[in-house]
């Protein structure tokens, strides 16, 4: 067979397809075929995608900046597994994530462990608003006894912790003793509101709950007698150094 044919003959099951595919377009064409977007199947999420807080790239009908396409055989598939996928967009978060102390919502489910991937109805695709997305984890009872942190109370959780990861133990923004002090900062204030004992004052939480309590000044309900009656020197006394320790 000469070598002109042959190379016809081999090119003919390559020709076949094109015609086929070429002749199924132009048949959807006649038909009025029109192709479908995310939300003209995914009908649950159409009142959602026009939420004003839902996630921007969902919102815009930006599917595929999270997600693969399909294909013929239907199944969802991420860009990236879990985490890694956010941090493509958030990546003024990946310090956080790599603090010493990680929310743990972050370690065990991942961020959908509190933001929603498409959106919730809320700011910044919590669960609920403000604080009430954290009682979805920690009960409130401990956070709305009758005397409440001022901060908490006028500011919310985030005036104190940071929601992703932190260098300091408890989420918090700063060390205690300075996130304390950031705002009872007038040492003459804090000696006579401590009966003006003469001892340098730290570990306020020893004494005092940080978020709420049933005792006026956030004193927690059961305190050592000598503490009530603020006779530290019953216990504790300067050593030589200058350092505060517990007497012989």
């Amino acid at each position: 067979m000469p070598y002109l044919i042959r190379r016809l003959v081999s090119f003919l099951p390559c020709l076949l397809v094109i015609l086929l595919v070429g002749g199924t377009q132009t048949t959807a064409q006649a038909k009025g075929f029109k192709a479908k977007s995310c939300l003209d199947c995914h009908e649950d999420l159409q009142d959602l995608a026009k939420d004003r807080q839902s996630h921007a790239p969902f919102r815009e009908e930006n599917c595929d900046s999270c997600h693969r396409r399909h294909g013929i055989i239907g199944k969802l598939l991420l860009k990236s597994p879990g985490n890694n996928l956010c941090m493509e967009c958030h990546e003024d978060m990946i310090p956080a994530l790599e603090a010493e102390h990680t929310h743990a919502p972050i370690k065990d489910l991942g961020c959908t462990g509190c933001h929603s991937p498409h959106g919730s109805g809320f700011p910044n695709l919590l669960a609920a608003e403000n604080e009430e997305s954290c009682f979805k984890c920690h009960a409130p009872e401990p956070f709305q006894r009758k005397v409440v942190h001022k901060p908490l109370k006028n500011d919310g959780c985030f005036v104190c912790h940071t929601a992703h990861g932190s260098e300091y133990a408890g989420l918090l923004s700063q060390p205690l003793e300075g996130l304390c002090q950031s705002c009872h900062d007038d040492p003459a204030e804090l000696a006579s509101s401590h009966k003006k004992i003469e001892f340098p004052l730290s570990n306020c939480t020893s004494c005092h709950d940080p978020h709420s309590s049933q005792e006026k000044k956030l004193l927690h309900r059961v305190q050592h007698q000598p503490v009530v009656d603020m006779d530290c020197s019953s216990c504790h006394e300067f050593a030589d150094d200058g350092q505060f320790k517990l007497t012989d």
